[in-house]
């Protein structure tokens, strides 16, 4: 399964990278929105989250596979049911403005998961409308200025 969402936001693309990247203020917000995570073992870039997903209690690896500053930033996750793949990408428009381009892919682990992907895919539409919208709510915070940890 596979989500897409772009914005444009009034800002240059070197502070734009920066909220994106500033993974130590997106720790303390997915902590304010009560997922417990921590970074693992010797690599700085990968954590361990906990938290709830359709009302059962998950843990996720997550790893930042490459940063291309500033560029490109991509994500994998896994947990015992689902992978999944984030890649964000940042092109200048203009000195003051930049695009924002952020794809999801999801994959089944398990027939269970198999399940679940396939009823989020009757609902595509709408998990594509959620999607976009809070990647609009998040480029418009950041077109304010505002960093990650104010979210």
């Amino acid at each position: 399964m596979k989500l897409s969402a772009q914005d444009d936001i009034s800002a240059p693309i070197e502070d734009v990278f920066a909220v994106y990247s500033d993974f130590e203020g997106l720790e303390a917000a997915a902590r304010r929105h009560g997922i417990e995570i921590a970074r693992t073992g010797s690599d700085p870039l990968a954590w361990r989250a906990h938290g709830d997903i359709r009302g059962r209690r998950t843990a996720v690896d997550i790893v930042l596979g490459r940063c291309e500053r500033p560029r490109r930033i991509d994500i994998a996750a896994s947990s015992s049911r689902l992978t999944g793949d984030l890649a964000v990408e940042f092109t200048a428009l203009a000195r003051g403005r930049t695009r924002v381009q952020a794809t999801v892919t999801l994959e089944a682990q398990s027939i269970p998961a198999r399940m679940l992907l396939q009823t989020l895919k009757l609902g595509h539409k709408q998990l594509q409308a959620r999607f976009a919208a809070r990647m609009t709510a998040f480029a418009v915070h950041v077109g304010k200025g505002r960093g990650a940890a104010d979210l």
